[in-house]
């Protein structure tokens, strides 16, 4: 019996575990698709790269993040870094790039292949945690059954 408490009280902390995954997941999905909705879609140029260095020292490379300068809709200039990078953008200067940007908030620009994954990558974990929900449940109905058959 014991180790049915212990199976059930494993259950609902998964279940809790994967409701707080899912949560989660709306809410960055839905902070999503409002920027996209109301943010406007500005052209840029490339004006620098950003270096950072990946991997260990002596083996690793570099890997470059384009600044994007572009300008708001009162004809200030702003410059935005991507986030993501790539070992071959080191050439990016001169290229045009688009930048999302909420109309009047400049600090909320993003270029636009620089969207985030996280909302992605949280679904996903939350779909991984129902893989061990279920185990769980199959768990637990099989030891009820057993208590009820030899009970």
């Amino acid at each position: 019996m014991e180790d049915l408490v212990i199976g059930i009280i494993g259950l609902v902390l998964t279940g809790l575990f994967d409701l707080a995954f899912w949560a989660l997941a709306a809410y960055l999905w839905f902070r999503r698709v409002v920027f996209l909705r109301r943010a406007v879609t500005i052209e840029g140029t490339c004006v620098g790269v950003r270096t950072t260095r990946h991997g260990e020292a002596g083996v690793g490379h570099d890997v470059y993040h384009p600044i994007v300068r572009w300008e708001d809709e009162k004809g200030r200039s702003h410059k935005t870094s991507c986030t993501r990078g790539d070992p071959m953008w080191d050439d990016m200067v001169g290229t045009p790039l688009n930048v999302l940007v909420l109309p009047g908030k400049p600090h909320t620009a993003i270029v636009e292949f620089d969207r985030t994954n996280l909302p992605k990558v949280i679904t996903l974990l939350a779909v991984a945690f129902l893989l061990p929900v279920g185990m769980f449940l199959a768990v637990v109905l099989t030891a009820l059954r057993d208590l009820r058959a030899g009970g």
